[in-house]
């Protein structure tokens, strides 16, 4: 069952007949114990009519008449009927509708005392009650009134029938509603299913537009995978620039050593061209081949990552003894890959390290929607009008230190993989430069 829209229809289906079929049962018994609620106050009725007519008989008990007010207790099959016995369960008086039917024994009631139940025959009250003789002694009596069942068997069945007709028509309404609500609430999951295809096929660059919130993560992050894949794309093509970029200096030491016509000459070129090229291309390929985002789940600490850069940058520049600080909070952790983490802190520190005139620190905060970090110096700091230049590939502020000037850059370029940016500014605790990454689901890639 590979359909979301078939297994929700017959979950729904599943439960909906379950209710209706509660529900109509729950009716039903409603109905039939309201009816026999009915008969009995009915037949309590009869009764006490009966007793309005009663009058004393010969003997000085009690005595009904042969023609009852109510006609159909003289009708034969008038479904209405009533009889009178005495204490030993003797038939004292039958009315007209009993001619020719034989009824059960009559039980011994106490006064007041009342029976009611149904039978083969249909609904029986018996009610016991006692006359008072002109003597004053109490003769005890039994009278019983019943009530054929095939009438009300007969009206709970165009009940029930009725009953279960609305309920199927209900159920066929609520089946066609549910069916619309389905399809109303399955359409982004469509939505978002027709923008992969289009993806696939290569009509769009990414899935557009504004869906639920519980599959807006879903649509953000397939957006952010894809952004990343061609970032990447970019990486690689970016590491072939600068790997072009970087052998161009021991290639020119191998075409000096050809230009020679001494083999020796040729030799010692190759012996130091070639290892610096090897490592280059080594360097390289680990680095394109280590970037990306961290595993589904996965945080890295930032604060010990941070230490042992700063403890390393400590040792290359102890002769300018810098004082290095580290703001970190211990419990911030980024989902950023660690290798990731290495050459943008890497580039930012040793940079920091390189123009600071005596100390630095480094700092971290989590944002609403991702994280923030910074490193400011005592420096001289970067102008505005600079900063755009810091950023290129190659732009070099400062020719006293050695480098090719793509630090900040590839810092850039990596932010740019997890849609962050990379913003440069005063310091306003040491006067020098601010540069920062901010990185997360509220970064914006920086134009160019």
């Amino acid at each position: 069952m590979s359909s979301l829209h078939r297994r929700l229809s017959l979950a729904t289906l599943a439960l909906l007949l379950l209710f209706l079929g509660l529900t109509g049962w729950l009716l039903s018994s409603a109905q039939q114990r309201s009816l026999e609620v009915e008969i009995r106050n009915r037949l309590l009725g009869h009764v006490y009519a009966l007793l309005g007519e009663a009058r004393e008989d010969g003997q000085g008990g009690l005595g009904l008449p042969d023609q009852p007010a109510d006609p159909r207790l003289s009708q034969t099959d008038s479904g209405l009927q009533a009889e009178l016995a005495d204490d030993n369960g003797q038939i004292l008086w039958r009315s007209g509708s009993l001619l020719g039917l034989e009824t059960p024994p009559m039980p011994r009631l106490a006064a007041g005392e009342q029976r009611f139940g149904r039978d083969a025959d249909g609904y029986r009250l018996l009610f016991g009650l006692e006359w008072e003789t002109q003597q004053g002694a109490l003769r005890p009596y039994v009278l019983r009134i019943g009530l054929q069942a095939q009438q009300v068997d007969q009206q709970l069945r165009q009940f029930r029938v009725w009953l279960w007709l609305g309920l199927l028509l209900l159920g066929l309404v609520l089946l066609v509603l549910q069916g619309l609500l389905l399809r109303w609430g399955l359409a982004p999951l469509r939505r978002i299913a027709r923008a992969v295809s289009e993806i696939e096929a290569g009509r769009a660059g990414r899935i557009g537009g504004d869906y639920p919130a519980e599959l807006q993560p879903l649509a953000d992050n397939l957006n952010s995978l894809m952004a990343h894949n061609r970032a990447q794309q970019e990486r690689y093509r970016t590491s072939l620039d600068d790997l072009a970029h970087s052998i161009k200096t021991p290639l020119a030491l191998l075409q000096s050593g050809l230009d020679s016509a001494q083999p020796e000459t040729l030799r010692q070129a190759a012996q130091q061209a070639l290892p610096h090229i090897d490592a280059l291309v080594r360097g390289r390929l680990r680095q394109a081949a280590a970037s990306g985002f961290a595993g589904l789940g996965q945080r890295v600490a930032l604060r010990p990552l941070a230490q042992r850069l700063l403890a390393t940058l400590a040792k290359v520049y102890a002769e300018r003894g810098l004082e290095l600080e580290n703001r970190i909070a211990a419990e911030l952790r980024v989902p950023v890959s660690e290798n990731d983490l290495l050459e943008m802190l890497g580039n930012l520190l040793d940079n920091a390290c390189k123009h600071a005139r005596s100390r630095l620190f480094i700092a971290a905060e989590a944002l609403p929607q991702g994280w923030r970090l910074w490193i400011e110096d005592d420096g001289p700091g970067i102008a505005v009008d600079q900063s755009e230049q810091a950023l290129s590939r190659g732009g070099r502020l400062d020719e006293q230190y050695p480098g090719q000037g793509i630090g900040l850059a590839a810092v850039n370029n990596l932010a740019g993989l997890y849609q962050g940016r990379l913003e440069i500014g005063r310091s306003q605790a040491l006067g020098g430069a601010s540069v920062g990454v901010i990185l997360g689901d509220n970064a914006v890639r920086k134009k160019t």
